[in-house]
């Protein structure tokens, strides 16, 4: 495994930082080390849960773990990973179990698959979307995706973007009729009609 970044503790892993097309939706979440460092979050009097609490945002994944401490112990850990709408940044945020605060960090650049709220969010967004209504009102048409889009130089799809692919198909998944892409972040159509090549019967 890479080294760790200093911000990070022994035993602690991130998703990691991909660009283009990112099948986060069904990672586990536990993956290698990102390239892009952890930016301290902004301070405030209350601590990392009063910001977060002062935010709009969505918790993607939490767990507990346990790992070693410098002085060779070992101590559980509650870690929360979630999207900050309010700063359009990913963050984690790390307790003991009892709730005391351990560590708060954003992370610049960190895909997290959509949770089951925003994909909603997501599928409304194109089911409205005026090119696509039409198409999406098609019986028996089924609507997945998640894939996340998070690429530095993108127009829309940066790094501060919660860009997420909508797909639609009909029989059982081989007659593809949408394949778009909104942000979440800007609650705007990206492209309604990604890949035209991919439409139709596969």
């Amino acid at each position: 495994m890479p080294g760790l970044p200093t911000m990070l503790h022994a035993g602690r892993k991130r998703p990691s930082v991909l660009s283009g097309l990112v099948l986060s939706a069904f990672l586990t979440g536990c993956a290698s080390t990102p390239s892009s460092t952890a930016s301290d979050a902004p301070a405030t009097s209350g601590g990392a849960r009063a910001l977060l609490a002062s935010h709009r945002t969505e918790k993607v994944r939490s767990y507990e773990h346990e790992i070693k401490t410098p002085d060779g112990g070992t101590q559980w850990q509650r870690v929360e990973w979630g999207w900050d709408y309010t700063d359009a940044v990913a963050y984690e945020f790390i307790t003991d179990l009892q709730g005391v605060e351990i560590e708060f960090n954003q992370l610049p650049g960190i895909t997290l698959k959509p949770t089951e709220k925003e994909m909603a969010k997501a599928v409304a967004m194109v089911k409205a979307y005026p090119e696509l209504a039409s198409t999406a009102a098609t019986p028996g048409a089924y609507f997945e995706g998640g894939f996340i889009l998070m690429e530095p130089n993108h127009a829309v799809c940066h790094l501060k973007s919660r860009c997420v692919y909508v797909l639609a198909s009909t029989d059982h998944g081989r007659n593809k009729i949408i394949q778009a892409i909104v942000d979440l972040q800007t609650e705007q159509m990206v492209d309604p009609n990604w890949d035209p090549s991919m439409i139709g019967s596969q």
